[in-house]
């Protein structure tokens, strides 16, 4: 067992190090498996000197391993990543976990693993860019969708003014009402471009604090067409005053385009309500530092063999020319990278997706208001 161990410290992925911190100075190391040189390049002796890592740590991840430190202290075990400059000149990613031990003499003893995880952060990082070139393609393929409809009546509207004005005699006010309604649509289009304007101002992957209410009142502007021609009602209980959260806007807008076309497309396979209504309600609240988004159906509800793989990357009930199979797993993917989560269950005859997300702070309140297309 012992002589496995070594082989393992000495050839494996990473190197395992010992060190001694005090409150002055940086710390001593006092043993490193012989690999080490694998990891950076740098021979045993110089990895050694006082100072080496906190001078070669890019200058953008000292306070990483400020707080690695710190934690270190405070807890006991830590974990971080930060990039330290490899012999060759490049920089190198490291991910150190690490356990610390006091010592009667206020020292710290550390012992720790450190890996080159360069390679998995490159692959990471290309994962994550062709999430979001899948999701600014879903979403651009959403706002073409609903820029069609008023972008035909547009061009029929003209067609038949154009037709009117030609008989004889000319048809003035059948063609005075051609072009108002040219001019409504036109104004139609203009408010789905609008409400998507944060596409063109932010980078997909840029988050920053964002009014929930907000977010929800620009997406059922976009949405409105559809839920116009399919009678479909929205009711948004989104209070104003929820804590703010920390989102990237339009990837966002994507998640929340998605889930209403999901429940629109349900409607379109579902039974006919008792009632006739066909009604998705949007909630939003806070709890603790959490800020909770329902969107609710009463489309019949997510079958129980469906319901676990719902999130699955190309899993979909749809016809191969209808979905991809993309969609709710790229949204479970949004939502996790914003530090929160997405989940599904059924309830009061439907369908309940829930987003759950880090807040900003505490609220109360005032309601944003309601919409019915």
């Amino acid at each position: 067992m012992h002589e496995d161990l070594s082989t393992l410290a000495q050839t494996g992925p990473g190197t395992l190090y010992r060190v001694l911190m005090t409150e002055k100075g940086p710390g001593q190391i006092l043993y490193s498996s012989r690999n080490v040189k694998l990891l950076l390049g740098y021979d045993d002796a110089v990895w050694r000197a006082p100072g080496f890592v906190l001078s070669h740590i890019h200058p953008d991840d000292l306070a990483k391993n400020n707080q690695f430190v710190a934690d270190l202290r405070r807890h006991g075990t830590a974990v971080a990543e930060y990039r330290v400059l490899h012999q060759e000149g490049h920089y190198v990613w490291i991910r150190d976990t690490a356990t610390s031990k006091a010592q009667a003499d206020g020292s710290y003893l550390l012992s720790g693993f450190a890996q080159d995880v360069t390679r998995e952060k490159a692959q990471a990082a290309q994962l994550d860019q062709a999430r979001r070139l899948l999701s600014l393609g879903e979403l651009a393929s959403g706002l073409g969708h609903e820029l069609g409809q008023p972008l035909m009546a547009i061009s029929l509207a003209a067609e038949n003014g154009r037709l009117a004005l030609q008989r004889e005699p000319a048809r003035i006010e059948l063609a005075r009402n051609k072009f108002h309604q040219i001019l409504r649509m036109t104004e139609r289009a203009g408010n789905i471009i609008d409400s998507m304007r944060t596409v063109g101002r932010a980078e997909s992957g840029i988050s920053s604090w964002l009014n929930l209410s907000d977010l929800v009142a620009d997406i059922m502007g976009v949405m409105e067409d559809r839920l116009h021609r399919e009678a479909i009602h929205i009711h948004a209980d989104v209070p104003s005053t929820l804590p703010k959260v920390m989102v990237a806007p339009m990837l966002f807008q994507q998640v929340l385009i998605n889930l209403l076309a999901n429940a629109c497309d349900a409607y379109a396979k579902a039974p006919v309500h008792p009632t006739g209504e066909k009604t998705i309600r949007i909630e939003g609240h806070a709890e603790d530092n959490w800020v909770r988004l329902r969107i609710m159906d009463q489309a019949g509800g997510v079958p129980a063999a469906v319901i676990e793989h719902i999130f699955d990357p190309f899993f979909t009930t749809k016809g191969r020319d209808k979905g991809t199979g993309l969609g709710l797993s790229i949204c479970y993917g949004i939502i996790r990278q914003a530090g929160g989560t997405l989940g599904v269950h059924n309830a009061r005859g439907g369908a309940v997706f829930e987003i759950l997300l880090p807040a900003s702070g505490g609220a109360s309140g005032r309601v944003a208001g309601s919409h019915a297309a």
